[in-house]
């Protein structure tokens, strides 16, 4: 009898035990590419003041990302119309509403624009996150602004590979270098970027 009881009980212990892990890595539902790409499109507040379905963070001092009809003469964009409070370098950090990818190849375009008469650099970079882990998927895209004209960025592009449905979030986050923050050091127009185009690619 004793015997019996534990060739029972140890499959319901194994059950038990496997059910959770399952659940963490499979239970999001896929979304279509055009699904995601629609709820990535920047949906801007009250007086474009705010990305209403992006969540941001920002540093002491970061300025607030916005959206603009055309910022940097790109249409539809994110961009820190402010100047940072603070002398320190600061970081805004913008996230996209969390979405579920099917096993597959998924590209994330987005196009650019950089002004660069400041007299502090800003450096973008664009990735895409497991929002499990916050690990990045897939490459990441960095540039910094330098001295000179505005530049016009298009078609730069994150590749991400998943091997079992997984949830994502694509993040945004503008660093602005330390330096003054009165006259000629003052912090102007820096990086505008698109809300990013996704594609399934295999």
């Amino acid at each position: 009898a004793l015997m019996r009881g534990a060739v029972w009980a140890a499959p319901a212990v194994a059950a038990g035990i496997a059910a959770p892990a399952y659940a963490a890595s499979f239970e999001c539902a896929p979304q279509t590419a055009a699904q995601i790409q629609s709820s990535f499109v920047f949906k801007p507040g009250t007086n474009n003041a705010v990305i209403e379905n992006w969540t941001q963070t920002r540093s002491a001092g970061a300025p607030q990302v916005r959206f603009a009809s055309n910022a940097n003469n790109l249409a539809n964009a994110a961009f820190l119309q402010d100047d940072p409070s603070t002398a320190s370098a600061t970081t805004t950090t913008l996230l996209s509403p969390a979405v579920c990818l099917g096993p597959g190849t998924y590209t994330f375009a987005f196009d650019s624009s950089l002004y660069h008469a400041n007299a502090r650099n800003a450096e973008l970079t664009a990735s895409v996150l497991d929002t499990a882990t916050s690990a990045v998927l897939g490459n990441t895209i960095t540039f910094k602004t330098t001295s000179g004209n505005q530049t016009l960025r298009t078609g730069d592009v994150v590749t991400a590979r998943v091997a079992q449905r997984t949830q994502i979030q694509f993040r945004y986050r503008w660093v602005v270098d330390s330096g003054g923050i009165t006259g000629t050091a003052r912090y102007g127009d820096d990086i505008a970027v698109t809300a990013p185009r996704v594609a399934k690619t295999a």
